[in-house]
């Protein structure tokens, strides 16, 4: 290991791990120095990893419809409360491709609250969605309030994430 720390304007800690011999850094997927797209290559690796399509990161409930990087660098947001003027979950995911089919629900403790899929029309390395519903009554009902996003490919669920709240 080389170092612990803060890098730039990083805001969270890291590890940078290099692998060497005699003193020379190696990449370990690529131990010969030649770049390949064979899946076959000779790695440092014991077990080979595994290719990961894409998926869904993290699912988030706020009070409102986020930007892409409150959900990328994982910034905090108020708790929600019984007057919150929404209640709105986030996804972020990665390597969605076109025609994924990427779906949010909450439910709430009486019943659905929101529901919507997207289809979506080009291929990413990086996707946020996100949508709820705003205050139409006076308060949110209290209890508890789920949250699942799924992410379909060619008819196959490929990534899922839950979450849960509880509304005072």
């Amino acid at each position: 290991m080389e170092k612990i720390g803060l890098s730039g304007r990083t805001q969270f800690p890291y590890v940078h791990v290099s692998v060497r011999h005699n003193e020379t850094r190696i990449d370990p997927f690529a131990p010969s120095g030649r770049l390949t797209c064979n899946a076959l290559a000779d790695t440092l690796w014991e077990t080979p990893l595994e290719y990961n399509a894409g998926g869904l990161l993290s699912l988030r409930f706020l009070d409102h419809l986020p930007k892409i990087e409150t959900l990328r660098f994982g910034r905090e947001t108020a708790p929600l409360t019984n007057q919150s003027p929404a209640i709105v979950i986030a996804a972020f995911g990665f390597r969605v491709q076109k025609g994924d089919i990427v779906t949010l629900r909450i439910d709430g403790p009486r019943s659905t609250v929101f529901e919507h899929s997207i289809t979506m029309y080009r291929n990413q390395a990086q996707f946020m969605q996100s949508g709820g519903k705003k205050l139409s009554r006076r308060i949110w009902r209290s209890g508890e309030y789920h949250a699942a996003a799924t992410m379909t490919r060619d008819g196959q669920i490929i990534s899922e994430l839950k979450s849960a709240i509880t509304v005072p």
